[in-house]
């Protein structure tokens, strides 16, 4: 009796609450094309305006190592001033750059866990190597990092469907009754 109640009652209403949820088109596009990547870190500032839930990150990089040995050292720290998120990327083990000069890439997606509940704010990207030499090692060519989010719809928003969907239920259970 209660799972035929759940399912003609509660899971329209959960369906429903869940539609809320939509992506933010182009939110968080942080461009570091022409960032060099050296023992010391280089920092990039970005200031995102946009309200929602970050979902994932997406890469999109290309770079062109100077010196053979340093590629799969450089690394890229990503961090939400505003909530302390902070996601580390290691370019050897997680983009797969060899030790070899050259140019590399990457473009991909990794899921979000625990990240900020609002992307909206201060972000610095940190462009740096594991180990300080001499000059610059790589430079970053056409490379982007793309924070994907959804939108959070307001509080009022979700408080006046919510009583919607309570009215629903009710109407529906005394019906059954």
């Amino acid at each position: 009796m209660f799972k035929k109640k759940f399912v003609k009652t509660f899971l329209p209403c959960l369906l429903l609450t869940a539609g809320c949820y939509t992506n933010i088109a182009n939110a968080g596009i942080i461009d570091i094309t022409g960032q060099d990547s050296d023992g010391i870190v280089n920092q990039v500032n970005y200031t995102e305006l946009d309200l929602g839930l970050l979902d994932s990150i997406t890469f999109d990089l290309n770079i062109e190592h100077f010196s053979s040995s340093w590629g799969s050292e450089t690394n890229i720290s990503l961090t939400h001033i505003d909530s302390g998120f902070n996601i580390n990327f290691d370019g050897g083990n997680d983009f797969g750059w060899t030790t070899n000069s050259g140019s590399f890439s990457f473009v991909g997606t990794f899921a979000v866990v625990g990240g900020p509940a609002n992307i909206a704010g201060a972000w610095t990207v940190d462009l740096y190597e594991d180990f300080d030499d001499s000059g610059v090692d790589a430079t970053f060519r056409e490379s982007t990092i793309r924070l994907n989010a959804v939108d959070v719809p307001e509080p009022s928003t979700l408080a006046i469907f919510a009583l919607g969907m309570i009215g629903l239920a009710s109407r529906r259970f005394k019906k059954q009754s």
